[in-house]
């Protein structure tokens, strides 16, 4: 009796700690979008706008850089879960676009100097400086863009049809803290490992037409029925 006492005490305790270190992990799914002085919970979701802060800057290792002077969202929306990480979808829109290399106004932007993602859609999860990184990726099949390249007038371009994907990481600033307005800055070193639920995991890089590139620039963020705060938050 004593023997099967045991046994069952024994079994007994490996239930509760399995709980405990379910509940631990149920507990390391943030970071997680806070509004209003509470976390967005599951079906919780806020409309959200972004609108860009200085150029933003696509450069490849191909020798191909595009920068856009103007960059806004579309359809912007935050999204809440209660034990996975805070999400967002939505699409950016970049307006006066350049191409400054390859030098010499070899190439330009085609039609209005416009480039219009694909639907994306973005996770918040631990890197960087402040701790908490929002991580972009396309939202459906595997390409973030497609950008149209044309003659400039100092020749021809060597570029046609350019494929942006991969995923991006911009830092949230300021982390633990809500605010009316949120900066959300890509750093000019690309974050490529990041804490995802729990688990470190390694992201897919930024690429343009197949060749490593880099995404720099930040965006203003507020959301739409401003001025309510939110902010981004590890629980």
């Amino acid at each position: 009796m004593l023997k099967i006492g045991c046994a069952v005490l024994g079994a007994l305790t490996l239930l509760v700690a399995s709980g405990i270190s379910a509940s631990v992990a149920s507990a390391t799914g943030g970071p997680f979008w806070h509004a209003a002085g509470t976390k967005l919970f599951l079906n919780e979701a806020r409309q959200i706008k972004l609108q860009s802060k200085g150029a933003l800057v696509f450069k490849a290792q191909a020798g191909l850089e595009i920068e856009c002077r103007n960059s806004i969202s579309e359809g912007g929306v935050l999204e809440g879960s209660t034990t996975s990480q805070g999400q967002a979808k939505g699409r950016l829109l970049f307006s006066s676009c350049t191409v400054p290399i390859p030098a010499g106004a070899k190439c330009i932007v085609g039609g209005t100097a416009q480039i219009k993602t694909n639907p994306l859609k973005s996770y918040l999860a631990k890197a960087g400086q402040t701790n908490i990184v929002e991580v972009f990726e396309p939202g459906q099949g595997m390409v973030i863009a497609v950008v149209q390249l044309a003659n400039g007038s100092g020749g021809t371009c060597p570029f046609k049809e350019v494929g942006i994907d991969g995923s991006t990481v911009a830092e949230v600033i300021p982390a633990e803290k809500e605010e009316q307005e949120n900066l959300i800055s890509f750093p000019s070193t690309a974050i490529l490992k990041v804490v995802h639920e729990g688990t470190e995991v390694s992201l897919a890089p930024l690429k343009i037409i197949g060749f490593t590139a880099v995404f720099t620039g930040a965006y203003a963020a507020r959301l739409a029925n401003f001025p309510e705060k939110f902010g981004a938050f590890e629980t």
